[in-house]
């Protein structure tokens, strides 16, 4: 295959994953606006704050060093791998203690519950990053 239709294949999965994951989120958000109260929608909203900030924590850049290396083996693979499920804990585990606090903050008891369980999706994530890595790869 040559390099032009490499690269024509990859954009398209490209634009095919984003057109897929942007339209997933708007109707994600369209959904949550039409069944949520607007205090709920608030919720989600503070959430996402934290969410975005651990996610932009666990993930690091590791997994984009991978994709420009080119001698990247098994071990480096295994090791981000690692790396990212060790700092996904941590950051879940200091987001699971903060909880009160942050609940406290915002005088709204819901968020206790709401943050911790969220929250999980550091851990499950972790998992997923290095096939992504590698597919994008």
């Amino acid at each position: 295959m040559s390099f032009n239709n490499k690269v024509a294949k990859g954009l398209k999965w490209t634009l095919i994953e984003n057109i897929l994951g942007k339209g997933t989120a708007f109707i994600t958000t369209i959904l949550l606006t039409r069944f949520l109260t607007p205090n709920d929608f608030g919720l989600v909203g503070l959430m996402a704050v934290f969410i975005t900030t651990g996610n932009a924590l666990v993930q690091g850049g590791l997994a984009s060093s991978l994709i420009r290396d080119n001698k990247s083996d098994a071990v480096d693979f295994s090791t981000v791998f690692y790396a990212n499920f060790v700092m996904s804990c941590v950051i879940y585990s200091i987001i699971y203690f903060c909880a009160p606090h942050i609940s406290t903050f915002f005088e709204e008891p819901k968020l206790l519950t709401l943050i911790r369980v969220y929250s999980t999706i550091f851990i499950i994530n972790a998992f997923s990053t290095i096939q992504k890595t590698i597919l994008i790869k």
